[in-house]
């Protein structure tokens, strides 16, 4: 299969217009391998998923990759081990490892994307993370053209970051994920805080439904979900900057300070404002929506001024969590 021209406007949560000039899927590491080893123009590479945490260009002048492996396999040796394919829907594979008696998931319901795009930013909610159950990734080095192993200590993973947004040469081809044999629901977060829970579904649907009450709907108002990382400060710039003790929504982890992006958006004064047909939610100052026909510059343009008023009125810097294509 040779690569296409695309419309790529609803392959991306904002449903921003985008086309790629060249599109190709691939199902296999052996698709992938011929797809390297044709005489095709490697030069302006894309890797996509389902767009659910990336800002599409109008055009995408190079090459656009997209994995459509969904393969679940599960190790023979029964010790709650799963390989899955970069092209799974990562809450498709939450209900199939809850329907199969594998946990430890449930709380990372409702996470839109793929598989392949998790590690990237080591998605977590509500006190759990990725990084907790991940073992090791398999990745296509597109420098060398060989497959490789990363260990989960090889990801270096921390809150919303890894290996491979530094390193983009990692084209990821599937996850392995070691879970729990006995459901244990994780409570220990404000929004589940006496909750009773007596199943594994019972708080894979807990868990959407506060996502779904907390968050405009993706159909009516295209969105990626949480824009902005929650900072994470140190606890003497916390002291030193006067501005940030009026927060009232300050978490305490370990040795650092976590700030809510939320707040820090809505207290200087943007939440509803809108620059063309991109807002900021009036359901949650953490989420940007899309209300009509939006480009990459529209979101670039509102993502900027987003920054500078934060920097203005808290002296704090704030890093988007979606990646600009």
């Amino acid at each position: 299969m040779k690569p296409e021209a695309k419309d790529l406007t609803l392959n991306n949560s904002f449903k921003l217009r985008s086309k790629a000039l060249n599109y190709y899927e691939f199902n296999s590491n052996e698709q992938l391998s011929n797809f390297f080893n044709s005489s095709i123009n490697e030069e302006g590479l894309s890797i996509v998923g389902e767009g659910t945490n990336s800002i599409f260009p109008s055009v995408f002048q190079g090459t656009v990759l997209r994995s459509t492996n969904e393969s679940i396999i599960e190790t023979l040796n029964n010790d709650y081990t799963i390989t899955v394919g970069a092209g799974c829907n990562w809450d498709h594979l939450v209900d199939e490892c809850v329907n199969n008696k594998l946990f430890g998931l449930e709380n990372l319901a409702g996470i839109p994307g793929s598989v392949g795009a998790a590690p990237i930013q080591n998605i977590g909610a509500y006190g759990k993370e990725l990084s907790q159950f991940l073992t090791e990734v398999e990745v296509f080095d597109l420098k060398e053209k060989i497959f490789k192993t990363l260990s989960n200590e090889e990801c270096k993973f921390g809150y919303r970051t890894s290996i491979f947004q530094a390193h983009k040469e990692f084209l990821i081809t599937s996850v392995t994920l070691k879970l729990e044999q006995v459901f244990q629901p994780y409570m220990a977060y404000k929004d589940l805080e006496n909750k009773k829970i007596d199943s594994s579904k019972e708080m894979v649907e807990l868990i959407r439904t506060i996502r779904d009450d907390k968050l405009p709907d993706r159909e009516s108002f295209p969105n990626v979900g949480s824009f902005f990382k929650n900072p994470v400060l140190s606890q003497d710039e916390y002291d030193s900057n006067e501005k940030l003790h009026k927060l009232a929504n300050v978490w305490r982890e370990d040795d650092s300070i976590k700030l809510s992006a939320a707040e820090l958006i809505e207290l200087a004064g943007l939440k509803g404002i809108k620059i063309n047909n991109v807002g900021v939610s009036l359901k949650h100052a953490l989420v940007l929506t899309c209300t009509g026909i939006a480009t990459q510059k529209d979101l670039v343009l509102m993502t900027n001024l987003i920054r500078e008023r934060v920097k203005t009125d808290f002296d704090l810097d704030l890093r988007a969590e979606p990646n600009f294509l």
